[in-house]
């Protein structure tokens, strides 16, 4: 946990089914350090969704940090 206050800058997709939010934080390998982070979730049915957590590496590639997939219960 940090006291950082995260400003998001997000986007959908034209078909309404990603949503992608973009921010930058403290980098949670080097202290004092800025890295960027792109959260993804996709809505893949009414009872489906899937969330992408990435940070971008020194070397410009995307590095999932964590994937999650949730799935409504009925």
């Amino acid at each position: 946990m940090s006291g950082f206050l995260w400003k998001y800058v997000g986007s959908v997709d034209d078909a309404g089914k990603v949503l992608t939010l973009e921010s930058e934080g403290p980098c949670p390998m080097k202290p004092g350090q800025m890295s960027k982070f792109k959260d993804v979730t996709e809505f893949k049915s009414d009872g489906h969704r899937v969330f992408t957590s990435s940070m971008q590496g020194e070397d410009g590639k995307w590095i999932t940090i964590m994937t999650g997939s949730a799935h409504r219960k009925l």
